[in-house]
């Protein structure tokens, strides 16, 4: 008999058009967008002419998102030039949280400097820094992985025009490399990396996704792509994967993606076909899920279903995310026009529908109003919550992933522990429900079993475990190792409850994925 397929329920989500107040935001396109403490951070990108400086980097607009009100203040020091298609992102520094930029163009030059800017005096510098940087790009990625900024891809020196810092000879324009910046070390390497890699491309979107970096789309010189990898900063190894849901937005250049706790949202880019400036949005959910049946290479693509008026298609555009939302600013429309706009669309995560069951010709008789639990059930609820505060930056599908590794990694003697608290659990809940029956008067037939005497007494004369000591009853014990699985092998003391225990709690930031074209491409594009 074939297998049921398994079955999505669509996700719906609405947009909303700011009313921003304050300073007045000027169009942009080509520009970075960052989320710091609740403000969103616009730098570089080409603007509407006469109407800002922060092309120049000179001026550094910002939009509160409790208030929705627009400031622009002035930097100082060594900023970015007339730079857009450039990439950047905002990381938490052991000197305190430092803004990036990297790369990018003026529309003559393509640049490989990396600029810092300090949030507290909105001072620019050009940080001391070890090792080799990245050939001058532009259309690039910067994708923020723990403390490893990894830049990929983008639109190199082919030689026809000069390119300003060192220059390597290209014999393609269009770059598939991979250079990481370590944001504490000020250290850039070029990773030895494994097996088969992505196309060259630039104008691609790039989103974190725990331990990995995942690219979608760009365009290669020759056509646009559609292609999903996924690229992990541990193993140092690119995987691609394998849409299993029978429908997917296409090639696309110059979109967004970001990461919302559902999955990978992305919307915009130029298209191929009837519509070139693509106005629908996606949500990407990538493998291993159990929970929807995906393998470690297989991806699934829904199509949002949107309330509330929906913004025009665009590229060049600038999108964060937090939470459920993603905020979106600016862009390049279809009437060749910077865009100032700014959204925000809110989601609700998708719900997967079970499959159908194959009839049975023979069913036992169910327990009556009575689930039981199990051990692993109960470590896995007692886990969630602190690998939650641990890494708050991933999503639930990894959260499951790292509570599995954490469970097969346990002694056997650890695992009885929890079982022994599970059997508890069950017993109190089944001898409440024969207590309620025996009361009305019900038939006791199907109903959960108790443990027999004899175990129930040798389990009471048993002498509770000393690791369960500073639990509750319905608690489990504490873990048998000491540490918290994390992305990147950190470690870190815990502040809870729990004695003589480390937690890893990673760095926090947000990254907006920043895509750009130069403007020597925009007439070929529309």
């Amino acid at each position: 008999m074939t297998k049921p397929k398994r079955q999505i329920a669509p996700v719906r989500a609405s947009w909303q058009a700011l009313d921003v107040q304050g300073a007045r935001l000027p169009g942009f396109w080509g520009h970075t967008l960052g989320l710091h403490e609740g403000k969103l951070y616009l730098i570089g990108g080409i603007a509407t002419p006469g109407e800002s400086r922060a092309q120049a980097g000179e001026e550094l607009i910002t939009v509160d998102t409790t208030n929705w009100v627009c400031t622009r203040k002035f930097t100082t020091g060594a900023g970015p030039e007339f730079t857009d298609s450039h990439a950047a992102v905002i990381a938490a520094t052991g000197a305190g949280p430092r803004l990036y930029t990297f790369g990018g163009t003026d529309g003559g030059h393509k640049f490989n400097e990396l600029h810092e800017l300090d949030f507290e005096t909105y001072n620019w510098t050009l940080p001391s820094v070890h090792g080799t940087p990245p050939v001058p790009r532009e259309s690039h990625t910067a994708t923020l992985v723990g403390s490893q900024m990894v830049v990929f891809g983008g639109h190199g020196d082919p030689g026809d025009e000069p390119a300003k810092g060192p220059t390597t000879a290209l014999s393609e324009p269009y770059l598939n490399d991979i250079t990481v910046f370590d944001v504490n070390t000020h250290t850039w390497h070029t990773p030895d990396v494994q097996g088969a890699q992505p196309p060259v491309r630039d104008s691609h979107a790039a989103v974190a996704l725990g331990n990995r970096m995942v690219i979608y789309g760009g365009d290669c010189g020759k056509e646009y792509l559609s292609d999903v990898w996924a690229y992990d900063v541990l193993q140092q190894r690119w995987q691609a994967f394998k849409n299993k849901s029978g429908k997917e937005p296409g090639t696309r250049a110059g979109p967004v993606m970001v990461a919302v706790e559902a999955g990978l949202l992305m919307f915009g880019g130029v298209a191929s076909g009837d519509i070139p400036f693509a106005p629908e949005c996606w949500l990407l959910q990538l493998g291993p899920s159990p929970l929807l049946g995906l393998k470690e290479n297989e991806a699934w693509w829904s199509e949002l279903v949107t309330d509330g008026g929906a913004p025009p298609g665009r590229f060049a555009h600038a999108a964060a995310g937090a939470g459920e939302t993603m905020y979106m600013v600016g862009g390049y429309a279809q009437d060749e026009k910077p865009l100032s706009d700014v959204w925000m669309l809110s989601i609700a995560a998708p719900v997967p529908v079970a499959a159908p069951k194959e009839p049975k010709s023979h069913k036992k008789k169910e327990s009556i109003g009575m689930k039981m639990i199990t051990s692993y059930n109960l470590f896995c609820e007692h886990r969630r919550p602190e690998v939650r505060q641990a890494n708050p930056n991933i999503v639930p599908r990894e959260v499951e992933s790292i509570i599995g590794s954490m469970w097969k990694d346990m002694t056997s003697e650890d695992k009885q522990l929890w079982k022994q608290k599970a059997t508890e659990q069950n017993n109190r809940l089944a001898a409440e429900m024969h207590q309620l029956h025996a009361q009305q008067g019900g038939d006791m037939a199907g109903l959960p079993i108790l443990v027999s005497n004899l175990t129930a007494q040798m389990m009471a004369s048993k002498k509770r475990d000393p690791r369960l000591d500073g639990f509750p009853e319905s608690a489990g014990p504490s873990m048998s190792s000491q540490y918290l699985p994390s992305l990147d092998g950190s470690k870190r003391q815990r502040t809870d409850a729990a004695p003589n225990c480390t937690i890893y709690i990673p760095n926090p930031s947000l990254i907006g994925a920043q895509v750009g074209h130069s403007n020597s491409r925009v007439g070929f594009l529309t």
